[in-house]
């Protein structure tokens, strides 16, 4: 943007105290950001009154200025709602915040859907660009997972429906799980999903939804392992197999000794009278041992203990027919399970023409062995820790006491405890001890790792699964940086839609935003470089910096305060943006004005038409009941307009 002698006085300024939010606006735009939620989000509302889209957008901008009350933003020490040059940059209608809060509570399920489309597929192109980056440099992605706590105010007495009780950095809270899916970039983290819970969810369970959260928001998946769920199938179907065999042998059991115990019935009832009758002639009679009614007693006895033999086999067949019974009930669902998996893996290497090598990183809460099991199955490569300390406990009795460690951290040993099954997961992992010392004892874990594509030496295996802090790092960001767990809301859609905004859409927006912005920096670009890496430091600092925007027909300049931390420095805010597809495909940039506001709309038609007027800034700033920016003298302006 460069000014002449003819438009040098067509330029209106605009101040605003929160400087990163302009060019972050701007980008914004470009993205059709604003336009794309009043069109997604179909709610009724009066023909007047702010779209509700607007309001969404709002709402979510209360977390990238970093507050902690949505009241801020009308109360706040800088609010934004006051600050026109924002609403001119974002193209949004800025409502007072109890008309955002009872519009929250408005929204269903539908809607925060709808809302939370939209921001996916503003994405798309970013996670697509990101994914196809990391492939042409590696062979293989890296997703992360993990839970985070979202406990309720301390001083709340009412709560959405599903707050629960449950563990939240280790203490037990009332609120809710929040779900984050991560991917390791080659310059930075991207945030691919995120999920919200009652409070009592735990790890385990929420596996299969953010595997295929990843899947489908990335595009990417592997080939499917389905030869070694065939190897399973036969298995249990052996299994099946050996208790059928072992049932129609214990029914045949079961039939020869009630075949027994008739056959004996009908002896001892046969036996009855000729016992009776001897019994008779041998009353006054003396019974020797090898007399007839002794030899008849002895039958009689002996008969007795078969028929008691032949009742207790039966007994024991039908309780082992049971068990099996039982068993083979099990297994048969299973069975079919296994199959319809089966199928649908195979479908999807089938539509897969492409697969690609991923890894999970998690926590030891999604290392039992039937998230083990479904990983593997499903194609992937896994680092994780083992769920429980049974496995380590088990582990630890088979280490020598002379036994090598091998350094794998700075704090943290090795030892290599080769393939082996574990719980009821049928396939061999690599079982890896680790210990660090806290004090004079050591604490134990197991690493779970599995990959048949490579092996890693057992230095390399801690620090690979040490990567999963990348997730971590997210958490935390979303709650320090962007106000997850720090902005107060209680509406059930309010807490999903700022989950959406805080873990996923503005970590990424940011980033994005920032590889925008690193050309369109006109000086100071190596001071201003290392801010533009560090998102906390645009969110704190830069977006509650002060600034002036300089608008005239030809661009738009935004310029920091001289008194505040980046003096001087200088964005251009009318530069085009270019992103390109995968496949690939380019979108090229569509010149969006500036300005929203009718207001300063008319006042920039004004400025064009009345090109012989020397003083319409000085107008414009009266008109504010506001001088020129101190730091900003009026005969300087000409000179930082020109590029």
């Amino acid at each position: 943007m460069a000014l002449t002698d003819e438009n040098r006085t067509e330029t209106i300024c605009q101040l605003t105290h929160h400087a990163m939010l302009v060019p972050w606006g701007r980008f914004s735009r470009h993205l059709k950001l604003s336009q794309r939620l009043r069109t997604a989000l179909k709610v009724q509302r009066h023909k007047d009154a702010i779209p509700g889209g607007d309001l969404v957008l709002e709402f979510g901008m209360a977390s990238l200025a970093g507050y902690e009350y949505l009241q801020d933003i009308n109360k706040g020490r800088q609010p934004l709602a006051k600050d026109q040059a924002i609403q001119d940059a974002w193209d949004v209608r800025f409502a007072h915040y109890t008309n955002v809060s009872r519009f929250l509570y408005e929204l269903d399920e539908e809607n925060v859907s709808q809302v939370q489309a939209e921001l996916e597929a503003v994405m798309q192109p970013y996670i697509r660009q990101e994914i196809q980056n990391a492939l042409c440099h590696q062979e293989y992605l890296t997703w992360c997972g993990d839970l985070t706590g979202r406990p309720v105010s301390a001083y709340s007495t009412t709560y959405p429906p599903d707050a629960t009780f449950g563990y939240m950095a280790n203490q037990l809270e009332k609120g809710h799980q929040a779900v984050l899916v991560s991917m390791k970039g080659m310059r930075h983290r991207i945030h691919l999903a995120a999920f919200l819970h009652p409070g009592s969810t735990v790890s385990g369970a929420c596996l299969t939804e953010i595997v295929e959260s990843a899947e489908s928001r990335t595009g990417c998946r592997p080939r499917r392992r389905t030869e070694k769920m065939e190897q399973r199938i036969l298995a249990i179907e052996a299994k099946m197999a050996q208790k059928k065999r072992w049932i129609e042998s214990q029914q045949t059991i079961i039939r020869e000794q009630i075949e027994r115990q008739i056959r004996l019935g009908d002896q001892l009832q046969a036996l009855k009278p000729q016992l009776a009758e001897l019994e008779q002639r041998y009353t006054d009679k003396p019974v020797r041992p090898h007399s007839k009614l002794a030899k008849a007693r002895h039958q009689e006895a002996s008969w007795k203990r078969q028929l008691a033999s032949a009742l207790e086999l039966e007994h024991q067949a039908r309780c082992a027919l049971r068990t099996h019974q039982e068993r083979l009930q099990t297994l048969t669902p299973e069975r079919d399970h296994l199959l319809n998996r089966l199928a649908r893996l195979k479908v999807d290497n089938a539509t897969n023409p492409n697969p690609v090598r991923i890894r999970w990183l998690l926590d030891g809460g999604f290392g039992d062995s039937a998230n083990v099991t479904d990983l593997i199955e499903s194609g992937y490569d896994l680092y994780t820790i083992g769920h429980n300390g049974k496995l380590t406990d088990a582990l630890l009795k088979e280490v020598p006491d002379d036994a090598s460690w091998t350094q794998a951290g700075s704090r943290t040993d090795a030892l290599d405890m080769g393939q082996r099954t574990f719980g009821e997961c049928p396939y061999p992992v690599r079982l890896t001890l680790l210990r660090w010392k806290i004090g004079d004892s050591f604490r134990y874990s197991t690493l779970i790792s599995f990959s048949d594509a490579e092996t890693l030496p057992i230095e390399d295996l801690f620090p690979t699964y040490h990567q999963r802090q990348d997730v971590e790092a997210g958490i935390k960001q979303a709650k320090g940086t962007f106000s997850f767990t720090k902005l107060r809301v209680r509406s059930p859609a309010g807490i999903r839609i700022l989950t959406q905004f805080a873990l996923v859409f503005w970590p990424n927006f940011v980033r994005w935003a920032a590889d925008w912005l690193a050309n369109q920096v006109c000086n100071e670009e190596d001071r201003f470089w290392p801010v533009l890496q560090q998102v906390r430091t645009q969110v704190r600092i830069a977006a509650n910096t002060s600034a002036v925007i300089l608008t005239n027909a030809s661009g738009q300049l935004l310029e920091f305060n001289d008194a505040g931390p980046f003096p001087g420095v200088q964005i251009r805010l009318d530069g085009p943006f270019v992103y390109q597809f995968p496949m690939p495909l380019f979108q090229s940039w569509e010149h969006l004005w500036p300005i929203s506001s009718e207001s300063v709309k008319e006042q920039i038609a004004t400025c064009a038409v009345a090109s012989d007027s020397q003083t319409l800034v000085s107008q414009f700033f009266a008109r504010l009941g506001a001088g020129w920016p101190e730091k900003v003298p009026k005969n300087q302006v000409p000179e930082r307009l020109a590029l």
